[in-house]
């Protein structure tokens, strides 16, 4: 059976790290400021088909576009602006379960970021920190129904899965601040 490929598009993903590194080893020359962008006029075709021993056919078909690695600042906005963002999710669960406002502390996700990025498996990496961080305080409160008000999550709770605060409803000092319970 003969198909026209004339009209077609093919589209595929990957991650090819070990093609970025061996070109950093053998192209590069001279003092150079070890970023991401350079890599982008310098990798070829031909260095997917020799490196990442990809088919010559198989690459002809396929235009490549560099993706640049995400920055500490970029998982920052992640967990801060996206609609995506575990944080936003967790804040759900919080609210959905007993009408507990859930806050994350600037120090947190700034850490949190820091963490994701060194992990190096991207956004994913956000998740599992954000999921491990509510989990003790998640359970607590579930134990505790119709007794707290808010939850403030640090970046205690990263070295630590106890440290976090509760604030009770309706527990209001004269001064008008809320007593914190840790």
């Amino acid at each position: 059976m003969n198909i026209n490929t004339s009209n077609m598009i093919v589209v595929a993903g990957g991650a090819f790290n070990e093609v970025y590194h061996s070109i950093e080893e053998s192209k590069i020359l001279g003092f150079t400021s070890n970023n991401d962008d350079e890599y982008n006029d310098i990798v070829t075709i031909d260095d997917f088909i020799e490196k990442a021993r990809m088919p010559r056919e198989f690459m002809g078909r396929f235009s490549i576009i560099h993706l640049n690695s995400l920055k500490d600042k970029d998982y920052e906005k992640i967990l801060k602006d996206s609609d995506e963002s575990p944080i936003t999710s967790a804040k759900n669960r919080f609210k959905i379960m007993d009408n507990v406002n859930l806050i994350f502390t600037n120090s947190f996700i700034k850490n949190a970021a820091r963490l994701a990025h060194n992990k190096g498996v991207g956004v994913r990496g956000l998740s599992e920190i954000v999921s491990k961080s509510i989990n003790n305080p998640f359970r607590y409160i579930n134990q505790n129904l119709n007794k707290y008000d808010k939850v403030i999550i640090d970046d205690n709770i990263l070295s630590n899965p106890d440290k976090y605060q509760l604030i009770e409803k309706n527990n209001i000092e004269e001064n008008g601040i809320q007593k914190v319970k840790k």
